[in-house]
């Protein structure tokens, strides 16, 4: 199968008014991000936090640093989370302990965006010994 056709198939898994598939379409290549589920945040295969899940948190973490050496290099990428996981899991045919989690197209950016992008201010999210608490005063 040609890497276009795949990207075409996989694209197809997406949400049928996903805003990505555009982008998708004309990438150069699309990036399949996947995690090994039940070992991230895990001890002798039981969760060992309050919180389960810990493999979206890694591969959060991944997924940004990738797009932002992309971005470095002067590549466009979007992050895909809207598409049916299960049928882009059977096409890129992920062993049953690993999970899709999202798609990155990368290309050329259709776009040279501005780099003005509106900030909140850090004192809208930052607080000082308990929440609610300014941290600048």
């Amino acid at each position: 199968m040609r890497a276009n056709d795949l990207i075409e198939k996989i694209t197809g898994t997406y949400g049928e008014l996903n805003p990505a598939i555009p982008c998708s379409m004309a990438a150069s290549a699309l990036i399949i991000c996947c995690a090994k589920t039940g070992v991230s945040g895990t001890k002798k295969e039981k969760e060992s936090t309050k919180f389960s899940g810990w493999f979206l948190f890694d591969l959060g973490m991944a997924v940004q640093n990738l797009c932002l050496r992309a971005h470095e290099l002067g590549l466009g990428t979007v992050i895909v989370r809207l598409m049916d996981h299960d049928a882009c899991k059977g096409m890129v045919e992920l062993p049953d302990e690993y999970e899709v989690v999202v798609s990155i197209p990368v290309g050329k950016p259709a776009v040279k965006g501005s780099g003005n992008a509106a900030r909140k201010s850090l004192g809208s999210f930052v607080h000082r010994d308990a929440f609610g608490t300014p941290f600048f005063r």
